[in-house]
C-alpha cells in the first residue's frame, strides 16, 4: 500500500512520468548552445490538470504559448561537461540530484509523447557560473522539500536554484518573498490544487520562499533561444 501511494505522488508531480523510450531525444537548434549554468523552466497551461487525457493535454500545450496563460511548475540548473548536458534539480523522484538531460526529458514526457513547454534562461553576468554549479552540487543527496520550508536542508526546485546562485559576496541573486500560487482572478491553477492534494499538504500560499513563476521575472536573467523538441 505504501509503495502504491508513493507511485501516485511521483506520477502526480511529474506529469505522469513514463519510462524512457526512443522519443526522449534532445534536439537543440544550431543558433544557440546550452551553456553551463543556464536555467531550465518547465511550464504548462494554467488550467492544466494532471488527470487530463493525452488529447486534451496536447491541445492545451499547443494553444497556450503566451506566458500569461502559462504556469511555471519546475526549474532546474543545466550543467555542461564536454559535449554532455546534465541537470541538477530537486524532485520527489530523485531528491536533489545530477543526471543526464535525456533522463530529465524522459521524466517530463507527457502521456501523448510530447513535452510541456520549456524555457531556457541565462544570467546576464556569467562570471561566477563555476561557483554556482559547485554550490548546487553541495546539495546533492538532500531530500525534496515537500514542506516548502527555508529552515531545513531539504530543497524544493526553486529553493535549490536560489541557494546555488549565491554570489562570492554572499548575496542572493534570487530574493525570497511571500509565495503566490494564485492567478489574476484569485484562483489557484488546477495543477497546484491537485499536486498539494496528492502530497497531502496545504498550498503554502504567502509563505516566505520563491517559486519558478517569480524567479523567471528576475531582471538578472535573459532568455536564450534554444529549442528542445521531440
Amino acid at each position: 500500500m505504501k509503495k502504491n501511494v508513493y507511485s501516485v505522488l511521483v506520477i502526480g508531480l511529474f506529469l505522469f512520468l513514463l519510462s524512457c523510450n526512443n522519443h526522449c531525444v534532445q534536439q537543440i537548434e544550431p543558433e544557440e548552445r546550452i551553456q553551463k549554468g543556464d536555467i531550465l523552466f518547465v511550464k504548462l497551461p494554467m488550467d492544466y490538470s494532471i488527470y487530463d487525457d493525452s488529447t486534451t493535454v496536447s491541445t492545451k500545450v499547443a494553444d497556450n504559448s503566451n506566458n500569461k496563460n502559462m504556469n511555471y511548475i519546475h526549474v532546474a540548473i543545466l550543467d555542461v561537461e564536454k559535449d554532455d548536458i546534465w541537470v541538477i534539480d530537486a524532485t520527489i523522484k530523485h531528491g536533489v540530484d545530477r543526471y543526464p538531460l535525456d533522463t530529465f526529458l524522459c521524466d517530463f514526457t507527457l502521456q501523448n509523447g510530447k513535452y510541456p513547454t520549456f524555457e531556457i534562461m541565462r544570467l546576464k553576468d556569467t562570471s561566477h557560473i563555476a561557483l554556482y554549479i559547485e554550490q548546487a552540487k553541495k546539495y546533492i543527496g538532500c531530500d525534496y522539500d515537500v514542506d516548502f520550508s527555508l529552515d531545513n536542508m531539504a530543497q524544493y526546485c526553486s529553493e535549490l536554484v536560489r541557494n546555488a546562485y549565491l554570489s562570492p559576496d554572499s548575496e542572493y541573486i534570487f530574493e525570497v518573498s511571500p509565495m503566490d500560487f494564485k492567478i489574476n482572478n484569485g484562483d489557484y491553477p488546477t495543477y497546484w490544487i491537485e499536486l498539494f492534494n496528492l502530497i497531502n499538504k496545504p498550498i503554502p500560499q504567502d509563505k516566505i520562499g520563491i517559486l519558478p513563476q517569480q524567479m523567471i521575472a528576475n531582471t538578472n536573467l535573459k532568455t536564450i533561444d534554444v529549442k528542445i523538441n521531440l
